[in-house]
């Protein structure tokens, strides 16, 4: 399953197996993904770079993804932001969702999940 069109992807994961593995994915499919080990580094990177679409771990050590979404919402930037966690908790997904943030999936998730979750906040 392809997304509409060429998408630069940032994926932000602090474990290296899942950022290799969603790179593949997205490179496979033909779009541009960025991965980064820590929320630090992609924030950086919004300086000089624009993402169609954001894949963001939940929990990571240091900055948690739920303070990268609040970091990323706060600044206005505008990137569509899927959440991945392998510790689903009903308050945590609620608040994630809340914030803005356009699908919640739970780990290990099918790679036609993703993908299609990211053709549909693409085509909004």
């Amino acid at each position: 399953m392809a997304l509409i069109r060429t998408a630069a992807i940032a994926i932000v994961d602090d474990e290296a197996p899942v950022r290799k593995a969603l790179m593949r994915l997205f490179r496979s499919s033909g779009h541009e993904p960025h991965e980064f080990a820590c929320g630090a580094d992609f924030l950086k990177s919004l300086v000089s770079r624009h993402y169609d679409c954001l894949v963001l771990d939940l929990h990571m050590p240091g900055q948690m993804g739920i303070d990268i979404l609040r970091e990323v919402n706060s600044a206005k930037f505008g990137i569509p932001t899927v959440i991945i966690t392998a510790h689903d908790q009903a308050d945590v997904r609620q608040k994630c969702l809340s914030m803005g943030a356009a699908r919640y999936l739970c780990k290990p998730f099918d790679d036609d999940v993703l993908l299609q979750a990211l053709m549909e906040i693409m085509q909004a």
